[in-house]
């Protein structure tokens, strides 16, 4: 059973902006306003099982928010799920995780046919391919119907903010570990009541820090047994009001010298049965207090059994909401922050986070306070140091005036107010604003975070604006609209491609662009809506309809190299560097030779929609074994790639975070940390079922 009347879309909506409504409550919500299963998709509850549900519905928004949602949690999709007839598949964003960590499907991939690997096709002659007013190059995308959610995904990527650089980005590889490493499990709860029962969601921090955010189910219920004690007060002053107005109007029936009593044997007889003449209101208050008078009792508004009644004002929890920050280096707790620290007297939760920079920007708020949808309550913006858990900055705000975090970027944190519109904030002093705009978030309303692009650009409804002074961009002043949007170019530090999808055709068309002369260079038209591109070792590698295809960027002309087909009609890229790419199939792994033609240098079996990470000469692939999951290591410098090790079954779900390798044990508050000098995977063994 859920604890709140869904059917209500504003009842919904509220319930939607708690971050700590549990998965239970969001499925039921879900099923209650199919309207709001885009929104729900990005919120901090919707574990995997839920996101995999969503990613398989019928509404291409709704299935590819949720399959962009599986992808940043770096999560396979679960197997359990039943495919759909029709898939979304990744848009042209897909590629913009950092290299080294898994680049996945959505977790509602059809079931593919087996089929045998086909050789890499070479490349018809060294041909030149112009762009602009010169011919395009046509690549027909094959899996159409399948691909058209990609289109909707592509408005709720979250582009990383990459300031100046050159033209080629760093490759970020896992962890070299040859042999089983140890692991060591770091509790985010150390220290904490063992009364309470505690969650955590991480996010990566720095390439040596994970924050961990805190929470337990007490703050919730606090919040739910507060708004429901305010519902039941305001129930009983609204029948104490009207059990007096009837009251008064019995007492003022008896008292009639007019009433024909000629059917009557008095005047209270025909008070009781004139009652719709004389009572002036028709609550159920009303009625009761007009039969007492007119009974002759004392007004009494307890007397009546239907009288509404009011519980126990809820206590206040002793403990909320906090942030640990977890070393990954050291393995160790870092630091511990209490908000309440700050709201003295008030057990405030968290209801926005960012993380960007070294710089957690937090959004807090009483949870009592919260669950009168009317009011306009106070709430608290503070901004910490990542590294030592410092306050920066801390200001006293309203819902009305910060209604969410929207964006940190440099020195400038950006909310949004009531009316969706933006303001932005100094990090260092949050009550200096810098500037506001009466501009919003591009689909902020579906839940989604706009781009954000090199220089610190954001999209919103007004072109891109500028996130250190509010300016529009003079480049791009379509963008936003029929499709069209930019992104940093994945594989590159600052240079930008230009993507405008056509969801009537289920295509695409994607481009390099230059911001500067706010012009397109080279062009790719006709993909399909699950195209993805990036750039390594100096090739721009295109991923569509099952093919791979490597070209050279001259200015603006694209001069085809070579091309690779995958066996099945699904494939995506998992890595690139200046020598290889990792090509992964439903259940295969392939690993082809940059340099030579895309040659097939070999290939791994997994489990169906494994995920993987790259070494320089190690491939890990996390595997569901049924019980829990595994981690295998395969060695790249031997034939065959023969496998090195197989880790112990454990619970959680592996993500890369700069030069670390860390198991995300969520739901018991810990992460496992790879590479540790004791062996502990026990710790994150699955719990026995009861």
């Amino acid at each position: 059973m859920t604890g709140r009347d869904y059917a209500n879309l504003e009842t919904a909506r509220a319930a939607l902006a708690d971050p700590r409504l549990p998965a239970p409550e969001l499925l039921a919500l879900c099923f209650a306003q199919p309207s709001l299963r885009a929104e729900a998709a990005m919120h901090p509850s919707a574990d995997r099982n839920l996101l995999g549900w969503l990613a398989a519905q019928d509404d291409p928004v709704v299935a590819a928010t949720a399959g962009v949602r599986l992808n940043s949690l770096g999560a396979a999709p679960p197997p359990i799920q039943a495919p759909p007839a029709a898939a979304p598949f990744q848009s042209a964003f897909a590629a913009q995780q950092v290299p080294g960590q898994p680049i996945l499907p959505p977790s509602a991939q059809p079931a593919f046919a087996a089929a045998q690997q086909a050789p890499a096709q070479p490349a018809p002659a060294q041909t030149s391919v112009r762009s602009g007013k010169g011919r395009r190059l046509a690549l027909i995308g094959g899996a159409a119907a399948a691909a058209l959610a990609a289109a909707a995904a592509t408005w709720f990527w979250v582009i990383p903010i990459f300031l100046g650089g050159g033209s080629a980005a760093a490759v970020s590889y896992a962890p070299e570990f040859r042999q089983a490493p140890g692991l060591t499990a770091v509790s985010a709860i150390e220290g904490l009541p063992s009364s309470q029962e505690w969650t955590t969601s991480f996010v990566e921090a720095g390439p040596d820090l994970m924050v961990g955010w805190n929470s337990t189910p007490a703050v919730y219920d606090y919040q739910f047994e507060a708004k429901e004690y305010r519902s039941a007060v305001e129930a009983r002053q609204q029948w104490d009001a009207d059990y007096a107005v009837g009251f008064a109007d019995g007492a003022r029936c008896l008292k009639r010298t007019d009433a024909d009593l000629t059917w009557y044997s008095s005047i209270a007889e025909y008070c009781e049965y004139q009652t719709s003449e004389n009572l002036s209101t028709t609550s159920s208050g009303g009625y009761a207090g007009y039969g007492d008078a007119v009974r002759g009792l004392s007004a009494d508004p307890s007397r009546d059994s239907s009288a509404p009644e009011v519980p126990a004002k809820p206590v206040p929890p002793a403990i909320g909401d906090n942030l640990v920050g977890v070393d990954l280096k050291s393995a160790k707790v870092a630091w511990t922050w209490n908000p309440a620290d700050l709201w003295e007297g008030v057990t405030p939760s968290i209801y926005g986070f960012r993380v960007s920079d070294g710089v957690i920007a937090v959004l807090l708020a009483d949870p009592a306070e919260n669950s009168d949808e009317d009011a306009n309550p106070v709430y608290w913006l503070a901004t910490l140091d990542a590294k030592s858990g410092a306050v920066k900055s801390s200001v006293q705000t309203s819902r009305r005036d910060a209604w969410s975090i929207q964006w940190l970027v440099g020195d400038s944190l950006i909310v949004t107010n009531d009316k969706q519109q933006l303001r932005a904030l100094n990090v260092a002093d949050l009550s200096q604003e810098k500037w506001n705009s009466s501009a919003v978030p591009m689909y902020a309303e579906e839940g989604g975070y706009a781009e954000v692009l090199p220089g610190g650009y954001l999209l919103t409804d007004n072109g891109y604006l500028r996130a250190s002074d509010g300016q529009r961009a003079e480049f791009a002043i379509d963008a936003g609209r029929r499709g069209v949007l930019l992104a940093k170019l994945p594989g590159t530090e600052d240079q930008l491609i230009r993507t405008e999808s056509d969801s009537e055709r289920e295509t695409q068309r994607i481009a390099g662009f230059d911001a500067g002369k706010n012009s397109e260079t080279w062009v790719l038209d006709r993909l399909s809506l699950g195209a993805h591109v990036r750039v390594a070792g100096g090739l721009l590698l295109v991923m569509d309809a099952g093919e791979l295809s490597a070209y050279t960027i001259k200015g603006d002309e694209l001069e085809s190299r070579w091309r690779h087909r995958c066996a099945a009609s699904s494939c995506w890229l998992t890595f690139a560097d200046n020598d290889r790419v990792v090509v992964s199939e439903e259940s295969e792994v392939y690993v082809l030779s940059l340099r030579e033609q895309g040659k097939l240098i070999g290939s791994v079996r997994v489990q169906p929609y494994s995920y993987s990470f790259v070494a320089k000469s190690v491939l890990y692939t996390v595997e569901d074994n049924g019980d829990g999951h595994e981690m295998i290591a395969y060695d790249l410098d031997k034939s065959g790639f023969p496998a090195l090790w197989r880790s112990a079954v454990f619970a959680g779900w592996v993500s890369q975070p700069g030069e670390h390798l860390v198991i995300e044990d969520s739901g018991r508050a810990q992460l496992g940390i790879l590479g540790g000098d004791r062996d502990d995977w026990r710790a994150l063994e699955p719990r026995e079922s009861p």
